[in-house]
């Protein structure tokens, strides 16, 4: 087995597939820290809405984006699976129960201690949660890891130690190469730090890249396959999504501390941080025909995605709180201050204004001309760079309306207190000026029984070749407004069982030539 990238998904099914005596090489473009030449290979152009530079909202090393997470979990609901019919593109072909028996396991592997994301259970700080009409709002419980635990350091021993597993560091896929046009894998080409180029051979691949990279190779692998790998119906890269962060309005209280109950607490017997947030019943959910979306109170929680200088504060900041240790790239984070102090002093001030803020969580619906591709310019492995033309649609801005509306009457006729829509809700057109990402990038391999509605199947298995599958976030069909790290390790694990019962059963047969690339 020969898996690409080593973040959340890549660890996960390293670890799972060798617990069983299978032999896996773990190819990582990086090494064990931050190093900015490797980091550099991920810079791309934004082609669409405004966002995060993309070599900035990845990190391209043992553990990847968890080395920066901010260990904010929860469940995706049920209906993010489901076929909602005034969202085209939606329906997952597997359910959420397909999870549920590798939660208890992903839960170990995150730090986030015993499963339970039930809001009645968990209770709240005083004075308790507000009664809602639940068919227009509802609760619900995100949990942290405690402290945002990056995998790369966790488990770098467990990495090391494992007889079955070749941990590959400086190892850079370049290309998927095919045994014959349209057919099995025969290789993954990688290229190490002094540029010697290699193949490794397997029973079976996994591409681990995350939700732009994973796109972009099989993209990029246009040798054997026209268009690239699995994009016969050119569905690769398309339908890339985020969850939007947005400021709904405001809160002027009529009753004392409500907001309370809305920060985030240690949980007393599951010593992890809780935070209680509010969704949309199902009922307004319907009716309206909106997205999924979750508010929390408090300051404003967003910046803008273009402030530099708060982004490597904030990274800062994180860091000392979670970890207890000074980020990785300091110097690097310490530059970007100086060179935006403005971004960073307006950042500060957005942070700690006083007023109580709605923010929100918000899903993105399924937008096949929002797309990751491919430009003409070269990284120095010569892989084509990046174009991400990030788009959202009205149903998204209508989302974030519906909800802070029912905010506000259900508000209103309990007291609570008044609520001020945010003036880009006031208007006919228009987003939010403070509007940004979460760094989740989600869909552009999506999951579908059908080649012509998806990249992968539901076992994620790219449609059309038969030994090559993907892991993380990438394969999601919608992203409901849950983060997704749990949701990317509970995938990971189920794919680790299929994996297993085809590879028992001689499913896969090595084809092409091996050629070996040089160990750690």
């Amino acid at each position: 087995m020969a898996i690409a990238g080593a973040g959340a998904a890549g660890i996960t099914l390293a670890l799972a597939l060798a617990d069983h005596g299978l032999k896996v090489a773990l190819l990582e473009s990086g090494g064990l820290e931050f190093e900015q030449d490797v980091q550099d290979l991920y810079a791309g152009r934004i082609a669409g809405r405004e966002y995060f530079d993309l070599d900035v909202c990845r990190l391209r090393f043992l553990g990847g984006s968890t080395n920066h997470w901010g260990g904010q979990c929860t469940l995706l609901d049920q209906r993010d699976f489901e076929r909602r019919p005034w969202i085209e593109g939606s329906g997952w072909p597997i359910d959420r129960s397909d999870l549920e028996p590798h939660l208890e396991r992903a839960h170990d592997i995150l730090d986030l201690g015993p499963v339970d994301f039930e809001p009645r259970s968990l209770g709240a700080p005083e004075p308790g949660l507000i009664a809602l009409d639940e068919d227009k709002l509802e609760h619900r419980s995100f949990r942290y890891s405690s402290p945002p635990t990056p995998l790369g350091g966790k488990y770098l021993a467990d990495l090391e130690q494992a007889g079955d597993i070749d941990l590959l560091l400086y190892a850079s896929l370049v290309e998927i190469r095919l045994a014959e046009p349209q057919g099995p894998v025969a290789g993954f080409e990688v290229v190490d730090r002094a540029g010697q180029r290699a193949r490794v051979q397997a029973r079976a691949y996994v591409l681990a890249l995350g939700g732009i990279e994973n796109a972009r190779m099989l993209l990029a692998s246009d040798r054997d396959a026209p268009g690239g790998i699995g994009n016969r119906h050119d569905l690769v890269g398309r339908y890339f999504t985020e969850h939007t962060a947005l400021t709904l309005g405001s809160v002027q209280p009529l009753a004392a501390d409500w907001e309370r109950a809305y920060q985030e607490f240690v949980h007393p017997k599951i010593g992890r941080h809780v935070r209680h947030w509010m969704a949309p019943g199902d009922r307004l959910m319907r009716e309206q025909e909106i997205g999924n979306i979750a508010t929390v109170f408090g300051e404003r929680t967003y910046i803008r995605p273009r402030a530099p200088g708060y982004v490597a504060l904030h990274e800062i900041k994180e860091s000392l709180q979670g970890r207890e240790k000074l980020p990785d790239g300091l110097g690097w984070h310490i530059v970007r201050v100086l060179e935006d102090l403005d971004g960073a002093v307006m950042g500060l001030w957005e942070r700690y204004d006083p007023t109580i803020y709605v923010s929100a969580m918000a899903e993105q619906v399924p937008n096949p001309e929002s797309r990751v591709r491919l430009g003409d310019e070269r990284d120095p492995l010569g892989l084509r760079r990046v174009i991400l033309d990030w788009r959202l649609s009205e149903t998204d801005r209508r989302t974030a309306a519906v909800m802070i509306q029912a905010i506000a009457e259900e508000f209103g006729r309990l007291g609570i207190g008044r609520v001020q829509v945010a003036e880009w809700l006031r208007e006919e057109s228009g987003w939010d000026p403070y509007l940004a990402g979460n760094n989740h990038h989600l869909g552009t391999t999506r999951m579908a029984n059908d080649p012509r509605d998806g990249v992968v199947d539901r076992n994620q298995r790219v449609h059309g070749c038969p030994n090559l599958f993907v892991a993380g976030s990438s394969v999601f069909v919608t992203g409901g407004f849950a983060n997704p790290t749990l949701s990317i390790v509970s995938l990971t694990l189920r794919l680790a069982d299929h994996l297993k019962a085809q590879l028992a059963a001689g499913a896969f047969q090595m084809v092409g030539h091996a050629a070996a690339a040089d160990s750690r």
